[in-house]
């Protein structure tokens, strides 16, 4: 929402506004709108419209503008309402019914709220509001919320029917294989961590303990680091730039953790068989064990971290 710095004006019986915008979402579910009674007495009617650009009504809902006696911005519950990315849409208020003195204001302005001072942001002819067809030098201070559905979301139900029955298929292939005496690689590599899942554990208690041996927090120092970062970016995000996700505390440790985790579990594998070089060398191991042996006591370690969290 941009920052309120003019007045759009009475808003008397007729008066029309019209606000174009696009919104990145396929489903539009609430309208918020920012205005004030000025410390008196208002009332009246205003119609709250979704048009698009052909200008049909995809929503609209009779406000009483007695509901911007309070400071708060005015939240309109909207039915579901299917959009299409990149298509202009249009909100629309009509005053029904209100009279000079005895109405609301509502506000534009062509600026954003940085934590020192404003920045102005550029606007085309198209993007500015307009009273009753008259331009004005900026857009209403108003905000949409949707939601996007992913193709992911679309078709969840497809994906896992197809994941389920190739893993049908899948284990059906290595019980005829293993009836004919022929082991698949699946099952060889399974027969592999059995065989070294002693030295499988020692490696991940070698790597696990040297992570933290001349540390002096020891574990402790995963959960201060992810920590740690979290509070400079909540800083950071919730006062230069301000960010409207909800438990953004949350969401910010929750990606921390995932992109950590990633991170080490990648640079610690790809130096894994040069680090047990000596190992190598000496007797015949898959060379994959050293690989999974890093990842997995990476998982130990991050298990330990998102335990507590959760």
């Amino acid at each position: 929402m941009v920052q309120a710095t003019n007045e759009v004006g009475e808003l008397t019986t007729g008066t029309l506004i019209e606000q174009p915008f696009t919104i990145d979402a396929t489903e539009l579910n609430t309208i918020w709108l920012s205005g004030t009674s000025g410390g008196r007495t208002v009332g009246g009617t205003m119609e709250v419209s979704i048009c698009d650009s052909q200008g049909n009504k995809l929503v609209s809902r009779d406000i009483d503008m007695a509901l911007f006696s309070q400071s708060d911005p005015v939240k309109i519950e909207t039915d579901t309402v299917r959009l299409e990315n990149e298509s202009v849409y249009f909100l629309r208020i009509y005053i029904k019914d209100g009279s000079a003195g005895s109405v609301p204001f509502l506000y534009y302005g062509s600026s954003i709220s940085l934590a020192r001072g404003q920045a102005e942001i550029s606007l085309s002819p198209d993007e500015k509001v307009t009273v009753n067809g008259s331009v004005l030098d900026g857009i209403l201070c108003f905000q949409v919320t949707g939601k996007r559905e992913l193709w992911v979301g679309t078709y969840y139900w497809y994906i896992v029917l197809a994941v389920g029955i190739a893993l049908f298929l899948f284990s059906v292939h290595v019980l005829l294989s293993a009836k004919k005496g022929r082991n698949s690689l699946f099952v060889k590599v399974w027969l592999a961590f059995r065989k070294y899942s002693f030295l499988l554990e020692q490696l991940v208690n070698r790597d696990f303990k040297s992570k933290y041996k001349r540390s002096i927090l020891g574990i402790l120092w995963s959960f201060l680091n992810p920590m740690l970062m979290m509070t400079v970016q909540y800083i950071v995000f919730s006062t230069i730039f301000r960010s409207e996700i909800e438990n953004f505390a949350v969401y910010l440790l929750t990606g921390i953790v995932c992109y950590n985790f990633f991170s080490e579990v990648t640079n610690m594998s790809l130096t894994s068989i040069v680090g047990n070089a000596s190992l190598i060398t000496k007797v015949y191991i898959p060379k994959y064990i050293y690989p999974f042996s890093r990842a997995l006591s990476s998982t130990v370690s991050y298990t330990h971290l998102t335990l507590p969290t959760t």
